[in-house]
């Protein structure tokens, strides 16, 4: 089972992920770590975000902004991600780590 995915960025930039909600397995230890569709979504707003406004100023407010959510309704799924190993915290802004951005390209690509 599938299911489609949009995210914006600022610029206009529509990234679309066609994301696997079955429950396969991606192999490696956190690739491997099932995430449910709105993590995978938090996941996308990061990258997007990232790529909006640079490495240095995307905090947990301003994705739940950007998404149009209460920030206590996006700590599960970026708490998820942290535990995931798919995103850091680097004074106080999100980062995507190389197994997040392999999710990220995982996810965009519909693989």
């Amino acid at each position: 089972m599938s299911h489609i995915t949009h995210a914006q960025s600022g610029d206009g930039i529509m990234v679309t992920a066609k994301t696997d909600t079955s429950n396969r397995n991606l192999g490696g230890v956190s690739k491997n770590t099932k995430l449910t569709l709105r993590t995978e979504e938090v996941l996308l707003a990061i990258a997007v975000g990232l790529k909006d406004i640079g490495p240095h100023g995307l905090t947990r407010s301003e994705l739940a902004r950007r998404m149009g959510l209460n920030p206590s309704s996006i700590k599960r799924h970026v708490d998820r991600l942290l535990d995931g190993g798919f995103i850091e915290v680097d004074d106080h802004s999100l980062q995507l780590t190389l197994d997040g951005e392999y999710r990220v390209m995982k996810l965009v690509n519909g693989k």
